[in-house]
């Protein structure tokens, strides 16, 4: 991600991983929503599992739904979903680029936490995009305790008051795309 934000030109820089796809006017609602707001820094919404378990669906309803009550609250996002995400580049140049050396359950968080020195973000249910479900693919207790708490209640805190990340990636592969 942060060399292709290096590599970016553009004023406005929207991150989809490679195993998601997004709905075809996605783009157009990141340039709308921040030719709305001039002072919007960053932008997210979900990530919908495609073809995942039915207690998928409820998880994340209810971790979405947490963040946007959170943003409710506080008037801004601390959450950027990792594949979904946009934000201004000189923006995220004067928070400091991205921190590349948390590298799971933490680098959208981070992002964010960045970015709101520099001024507002927002996380939008209509800016969605679909993505592969093999993290889920391990059952409900193995996601919620290797993913949810390992990555995001344990790693990310721990980096930051270490500033060591103790996990480095998420497993290989996905089923969203074809395989060549």
């Amino acid at each position: 991600k942060a060399a292709g934000v290096a590599a970016a030109r553009a004023p406005l820089v929207a991150i989809l991983d490679a195993d998601s796809v997004c709905p075809p006017d996605w783009l157009a609602k990141i340039a709308r929503a921040f030719s709305a707001d001039a002072r919007l820094v960053g932008l997210s919404g979900p990530a919908r599992y495609t073809a995942a378990r039915s207690w998928v669906y409820v998880v994340m309803w209810l971790w979405f739904g947490f963040w946007k009550f959170v943003q409710a609250v506080a008037g801004t996002a601390y959450y950027a979903v990792g594949t979904n995400v946009a934000f201004r580049r000189d923006a995220l140049a004067r928070a400091g680029g991205f921190d590349t050396n948390v590298l799971v359950g933490g680098d959208e968080v981070g992002l964010f936490r960045r970015l709101r020195r520099v001024g507002p973000t927002r996380y939008r249910d209509d800016l969605w995009v679909e993505t592969d479900p093999r993290r889920t693919e391990v059952g409900f207790f193995r996601f919620f305790f290797g993913t949810v708490l390992l990555h995001y209640v344990f790693n990310y805190p721990l980096y930051v008051l270490t500033g060591r990340s103790f996990l480095k990636r998420y497993p290989p592969g996905s089923t969203l795309l074809p395989r060549q």
